[in-house]
Formats: structure tokens, sequence, C-alpha cells
């Protein structure tokens, strides 16, 4: 006896190919009309760089909303002054702007990531060192924790108008320290 497997069956034949059929004349067809991209959306502009890499209003518009970005979260001040010192306010309005104007101006999408970011962070300092100041509160400590979000908020407000006044006055791109980028 053998270890080879048992002979298989011979394989099935194939059904014959089938001769083409001859095609009849297609019936004549209207031409399609050529694709016109919509007339409300404007090629993005090419990206202006200053002498340091950092990107320039290509327009006076550009210049002028990027100031109005750097300011909008002046509008958080009313909520920041409140006893919970909770700037929401100061990230929702510029990323409202941001999310609008992204896609028209490459300036301002990166002015308005940059902010967005700052603010986003800044908020989340707040949020703990609230946290922190109820919880230090139970300790006798609340009054540290006040003092560092008094501190923050000051440095935030002296940064917010740094930032705008640096957009007003050269037109020029300014980065936040510390800031975690958030939106990429």
């Amino acid at each position: 006896m053998s270890d080879l497997p048992p002979p298989s069956s011979p394989p099935e034949a194939l059904p014959p190919p089938t001769p083409p059929q001859a095609e009849a004349e297609p019936a004549t067809r209207a031409p399609e009309p050529p694709v016109v991209p919509p007339a409300d959306t404007a090629p993005p502009q090419p990206e202006v760089l200053a002498d340091d890499g950092d990107p320039k209003p290509a327009t006076p518009e550009d210049k002028t909303l990027s100031i109005v970005m750097y300011l909008l979260p002046l509008l958080g001040l009313s909520s920041m002054i409140s006893t919970i010192r909770l700037p929401v306010a100061a990230a929702i309005a510029p990323l409202v702007l941001w999310l609008v104007k992204k896609d028209q101006s490459r300036y301002l999408d990166i002015v308005g990531k940059e902010v967005v970011n700052f603010n986003i962070c800044a908020v989340a300092c707040f949020v703990a060192l609230h946290i922190l100041y109820v919880i230090g509160s139970w300790m006798y400590l609340g009054w540290l924790f006040w003092g560092i979000s008094s501190l923050l908020w000051i440095a935030w407000l002296i940064l917010t108008g740094l930032g705008a006044y640096t957009a007003a006055s050269d037109g020029k791109f300014y980065r936040f320290p510390l800031s975690y980028p958030i939106i990429k």
C-alpha cells in the first residue's frame, strides 16, 4: 500500500464562452454640462509669511478680524468676575468666529487656533483652580487657590490685550506663552 491519496475525479468541464453580442447603436446622448464650482466659495488665499516665518494677514479684513478674534475672549470678562471665575464665553466666542472664517483665510485659521487653544487652556486652569478652591476651603487653604486664580486672571487679561495690540499695531501673529495646542 502506498501513502498516496486516492485519485480524484477529473475536473468538470467549464461551459464554453458565449460570443459577445453585437451592441446596438446607443441613442445619441446630450453632452453633460461641465462641473462648475459654486460661486460662493472663494479659492483659498496663498499664505503670506513674515521674515520670521509667522503668517501675515493677506488683506486688511484679515487684520481686522484677527484683532476681533484676540478681543472676543473679553466677552467672558463678566463671567470671570463672578464668584466662580469661569470664563466659558472666553473660549466659545473666538471658537465660533474661527469656525466661520477658518476656510476663508489661512492667517485667520492660524490665529483662531492660537486664540482658541489659549482660552481653552485658561478655562481648564480656572476650572481646576475653582475645584481646588472649593476643596481647599474645607482645609482653610481656599485663600491660596483664590490668590493663584486671581494672578492667572490678571495674566490672562494682559496676554489677551497684548495679542490684540500686536495684531492691531503691526498685523503680526502673536503666540501665547504656555498654551497647549489642543486644536491643531
